[in-house]
C-alpha cells in the first residue's frame, strides 16, 4: 500500500492567522496539528508521521459527527462505532488509533490564531495518559487529520487517526490464491488488552519464548528452561500458546501481502495449547527437571505445508492474544566490554593455610544394644548403628568390645553369650573392609548398671546383693520377666575403634564435608571457610556431587552467614536446572531466591559479598518510585567501591543498574539529567568515552546482549541517517529490528535497508534467507518493492 499525499497550505503566516469562523480552513489547522505532531515525535526521537488517506476519511468522518453531536468522543454507531471500524469502513484494517479534542476558537471578542488553537491543542494531549502513550508509540507510522467547526461556530473538533502498514487491507481478499489459506476463524480470540496483558511486560526476555519452538517430523514442539516464570504468566486454564504458521507465499513480489490484519492472525493457526496442559503432557520425564523444563508437543504441521514457512507464537492470557512474536536472529558482533555479572560467593579466607584433604586418625564409639538370648550378628544389623555415627568412610585398625549381659543369666551363660555376640559383631565389621581389623574382647556381667537402675524401685533390696544372690533371688522369684524393662538396657556392647578415615577416590567428597560440618560446629570459622573453599572447586569441576553441598549443616545465625551464602550460591546451581553448566542467569534468580538473600542481608547487613548480591536482587525485581530513589540507590552501590571488592566486580553491578535506570526514566515523556548522567557512567565504565559511532555501535552489542533492543537501536538511529554509514552499523540496526517487528514499517528501516542494499548488495539479498530476517518485513510494502526489484532471483 502506498501511501498518499494530502494538499496543505504551505503559507508560512497560517500561524498567526486569526480563525475566521465563517471561512473556517480545515486544511490550515490540519496542517500546523501535523507540523507540531511531528515536531514533538523528532523531539522524541520518535519517526514523523506521513499522511494516509484512509485514515484522513476515518478522522473527517469522526470530526463531523462530533460537530454534529457538539462532543469530543471516540465512539459513534453502527458500522462506525469504533476509531478500527471507520477505519475498515474506508477501506483498511481495523488496526489504528486516534485522539481528538475539542477547542473553542474564540474568548468573548477575542479571536484565536490557527497556530494558539493548534497549541492548545498539543498542550491538552500532552497533559493527558492517552495523549502521551500515542503521540510517542513508535509503531505509528502514518496519519489523517480531521476538523469541523461546530454549527454554532464557537468550537472546533480535531480528529487524528493514527495507524501503520497493519492498517491496510487490500491484500485480505487474495486468500483463495493460497493452496493452504490462512485462518478465518476467530476461535475467540481478541486483540490485546492493557489490563490484562499488563503480565507480559514483566516478564524478561519474553521474545525467547518463540526461540523454544521447533519442528521434527512434521510435529511442533515448544520447550523452556523456565517453567516456574511461563507459570506464572500462564497461570489461568484458558492461558496458553498458539502457533501460527506464516507461509512465504504470503508475501508475494507482486501485489498486495495475502493477510487479513483484521485477524489475530497472520497464517494458520494450530489449536491453542492451553497452561492446564504444560504439566500433564510435558516430555522431560526427570522429576528434578520437570520443575523448570518443560517441553510439549504443540500439534502437527497444517497438511500440505512443508517448507517456507515461519513459525510465530501467540501468547494467549484469557482470550486476549497479548503478543505476537515473530522469528528473529542474531549475528555476532564485536564486544569489547563482558558485561557477565554473576551472584558472588563469600570465598575470601585470610589467617589459613589452603585447605588440601589429607589421611586422618580418630577413634570412634558407639553400643550395641542386645536382643535376650540372640548372638548372631550380620552386617545389616551393624551398619544402621554405623551409620548414626554420621561419620565419613572409615578402616578400623584396632577394635575393642566391651560385651555385656544382664544378670539374671549363669555365669557360665552369660559368658557364652558375650563372647559370642562380640565374635559376631568382629565378623559383621570384618565383612566391611578388607583390611585385618586387630581386636580385643572383654566380657562381663553388668552388675553396676543392674544396681544403680534399681535404685528407687521396689526392687531396692538387691542393691546390696552378691551378683550370685541377686541372681538366685530372681530365679528363686520368678522376677525375670518382670525385671525384664530394666534388664533389656543391660545387654550390649560398647565399640572402641581406633580407625584411620578412607579418602580414596569418590570416598573423599563424604570425608571433606565431614570436617567443614566438624568445623562449623567447633564455631571454627576461618577453617569451615577454607574447607568449603575447596568444596567450591570440587563441585565446578564436577568432581563432587550435590550431596556435598545440601549436606553442609550451618546454623543460621549472624556469624555464619558468610557460610550460609555460599551454600545458598551453590544451591542455585542446583536449583536452576544449571548444576555444573553455568552459573545462574538473570532469568533464574527468582523472587524466592532473592528472599533468601534478604534474609542473609537482614542477618549479617556488613557483609559486603551479601549487600552485593541483595542489591542485585533489588535490580531485577524492585521498580524505581522516582528520582530520589534513583539517587540513593547509586549511592549505596557507589559506596560498595571502597570495600573489599573488586572495582571490575562492582563496576558489573554498576552497569547493571544504569541499564535499569535508563529502561526506567526512557520511558518517561519529560527527558531527566539522571538519563545522561546513567549514559556517562555506562561510557566511562566500557571506556567508551567519545561520541562516535564506532563506539555507539559497541554500546549497543552491550545492550544487546543484555535483550534491551530498544535502547540498542535508539543508540544506532542517529547514525543511519549519515552520508557514510559503516556497512556494520546499518546491518546490526537491521538485526536489531527483527527483534523490534514495530519498526519495520518505520521510514529508519527502510532507510537502512536501502542503504544496505548499497553497501553489499550480497549480503543485503541473504537477509531474508531462512533463519534470517522474518518474511513479516515485507509488510513495509516498500521494503517489499525494493528487495523484489534487486533480488527477485535469489527470494
Amino acid at each position: 500500500m502506498n501511501a498518499q499525499t494530502e494538499n496543505l497550505p504551505a503559507n508560512t503566516n497560517n500561524y498567526t492567522r486569526n480563525i475566521d469562523s465563517e471561512d473556517y480552513n480545515a486544511d490550515i489547522l490540519n496542517e500546523l496539528l501535523r507540523k507540531e505532531i511531528n515536531k514533538y515525535r523528532t523531539k522524541q526521537k520518535a519517526d514523523t508521521l506521513t499522511f494516509e488517506i484512509i485514515l484522513k476519511n476515518a478522522a473527517d468522518d469522526q470530526t463531523v459527527f462530533m460537530a454534529q453531536t457538539m462532543n469530543a468522543t471516540y465512539e459513534q454507531s453502527g458500522e462506525k462505532s469504533t476509531t478500527g471500524k471507520r477505519i475498515v469502513f474506508y477501506g483498511g484494517s481495523d488496526n489504528g488509533d486516534e485522539l481528538v479534542a475539542k477547542m473553542p476558537i474564540n474568548k468573548g471578542n477575542e479571536i484565536y490564531t490557527y497556530g494558539k488553537v493548534a497549541d492548545d491543542i498539543m498542550f491538552k494531549w500532552l497533559s493527558d495518559k492517552k495523549g502521551l502513550l500515542v503521540l510517542n508509540d513508535p509503531k505509528y507510522m502514518f496519519f489523517g487529520i480531521g476538523s469541523a467547526l461546530d454549527a454554532e461556530h464557537n468550537k472546533v473538533y480535531v480528529s487524528v487517526v493514527f495507524g501503520n502498514y497493519s492498517s491496510f487491507n487490500a491484500g485480505s481478499t487474495r486468500s483463495k490464491e493460497l493452496a493452504i489459506p490462512f485462518t478465518t476463524k476467530k476461535y475467540g480470540l481478541e486483540r490485546f488488552d492493557d489490563k490484562i496483558c499488563k503480565g507480559c511486560d514483566k516478564f524478561r526476555n519474553i521474545e525467547n519464548l518463540q526461540k523454544g519452538l521447533y519442528v521434527k517430523e512434521g510435529d511442533i514442539y515448544f520447550k523452556y528452561n523456565n517453567f516456574k516464570a511461563l507459570n506464572k504468566l500462564l497461570k489461568d486454564p484458558s492461558d496458553g500458546l498458539v502457533v501460527d504458521v506464516v507461509q512465504r507465499l504470503q508475501y508475494p513480489c507482486e501485489g498486495e501481502n495475502i493477510i487479513n490484519n483484521n485477524l489475530v492472525n497472520k497464517g494458520v493457526m494450530i489449536k491453542r495449547f492451553k497452561a492446564t496442559k504444560f504439566e500433564k503432557k510435558n516430555l522431560v520425564k526427570d522429576t528434578k527437571e520437570q520443575k523448570n523444563k518443560v517441553e510439549v508437543l504443540i500439534g502437527k504441521l497444517p497438511k500440505g505445508i512443508t517448507d517456507n514457512y515461519e513459525l510465530n507464537l501467540l501468547i494467549v492470557i484469557g482470550n486476549k492474544v497479548c503478543r505476537t512474536i515473530s522469528p528473529s536472529f542474531d549475528e555476532s558482533g564485536g564486544v569489547e566490554y563482558s558485561n557477565v555479572i554473576e551472584l558472588l560467593a563469600d570465598t575470601v579466607v585470610t589467617g589459613e593455610s589452603e585447605y588440601i584433604p589429607t589421611t586422618e586418625n580418630s577413634t570412634l564409639e558407639f553400643i550395641i544394644p542386645f536382643e535376650k538370648n540372640k548372638f548372631t550378628y550380620k552386617p545389616e544389623d551393624i551398619e544402621p548403628l554405623i551409620k548414626k555415627l554420621k561419620e565419613p568412610d572409615f578402616i578400623i585398625k584396632d577394635l575393642s568390645i566391651y560385651a555385656y549381659s544382664s544378670i539374671e543369666g549363669t555365669d557360665e551363660t552369660n559368658k557364652i553369650l558375650q563372647k559370642n555376640r562380640a565374635e559376631s559383631i568382629v565378623e559383621a565389621l570384618k565383612f566391611r573392609q578388607k583390611h585385618k581389623i586387630v581386636y580385643k574382647i572383654t566380657t562381663g556381667d553388668n552388675i553396676e548398671d543392674f544396681k544403680r537402675d534399681i535404685q528407687g524401685t521396689e526392687f531396692n533390696n538387691m542393691a546390696n546383693m552378691l551378683i550370685s544372690e541377686i541372681q538366685e533371688y530372681i530365679r528363686k522369684n520368678n522376677l525375670a520377666e518382670k525385671l525384664e524393662p530394666i534388664l533389656q538396657q543391660h545387654r550390649y556392647s560398647k565399640i572402641t575403634m581406633k580407625i584411620t578415615y578412607d579418602i580414596e577416590g569418590k570416598k573423599e567428597q563424604a570425608f571433606v564435608l565431614s570436617r567443614f560440618n566438624k568445623s562449623v560446629k567447633e564455631n571454627n570459622l576461618i577453617r569451615a571457610l577454607s574447607v568449603q573453599k575447596f568444596i567450591f572447586r570440587k563441585v565446578l569441576k564436577k568432581e563432587y556431587t550435590a550431596e556435598a553441598v545440601t549436606g553442609q549443616e550451618i546454623p543460621e545465625t549472624p556469624e555464619f552467614a558468610g557460610l550460609l551464602l555460599n551454600k545458598l550460591w551453590l544451591s542455585g546451581l542446583l536449583m536452576n536446572k544449571l548444576w555444573l553448566e553455568k552459573y545462574i542467569n538473570n532469568d533464574d534468580i527468582n523472587e524466592e531466591y532473592c528472599d533468601k538473600i534478604t534474609a542473609l542481608h537482614n542477618m549479617a547487613p556488613d557483609n559486603f559479598y551479601i549487600t552485593y548480591n541483595w542489591y542485585y536482587c533489588r535490580i531485577l525485581h524492585e521498580e524505581f518510585k522516582d528520582d530520589k530513589n534513583i539517587v540513593d540507590f547509586q549511592k549505596e552501590i557507589s559506596d560498595l567501591y571502597s570495600t573489599g571488592l573488586k572495582k571490575q566486580t562492582v563496576d558489573l553491578l554498576n552497569m547493571e543498574l544504569q541499564y535499569k535506570i535508563i529502561q526506567y526514566l526512557d520511558t518517561l515523556g519529560t527527558p531527566s539529567p539522571l538519563l545522561l548522567a546513567s549514559f556517562d557512567t555506562i561510557r566511562s565504565i566500557s571506556k567508551l568515552t567519545e561520541a562516535n559511532w564506532q563506539n555507539s555501535l559497541k554500546l549497543a552489542y552491550i545492550f544487546v546482549n543484555l535483550k534491551d533492543y530498544e535502547f540498542a537501536a535508539n543508540l544506532l538511529e542517529p547514525y543511519i541517517i549519515s552520508d557514510n554509514p559503516y556497512d556494520e552499523l546499518i546491518f546490526s540496526y537491521i538485526v536489531i529490528c527483527s527483534h523490534l517487528p514495530y519498526k519495520f514499517g518505520s521510514p529508519r528501516f527502510f532507510l537502512a535497508m536501502n542503504k544496505a542494499k548499497d553497501l553489499d548488495k550480497e549480503r543485503y539479498c541473504k537477509l531474508f534467507n531462512k533463519d534470517k530476517l522474518t518474511i513479516q518485513a515485507f509488510e513495509n510494502t516498500k521494503v517489499k518493492e525494493v528487495y523484489c526489484k534487486i533480488c527477485s532471483d535469489k527470494k
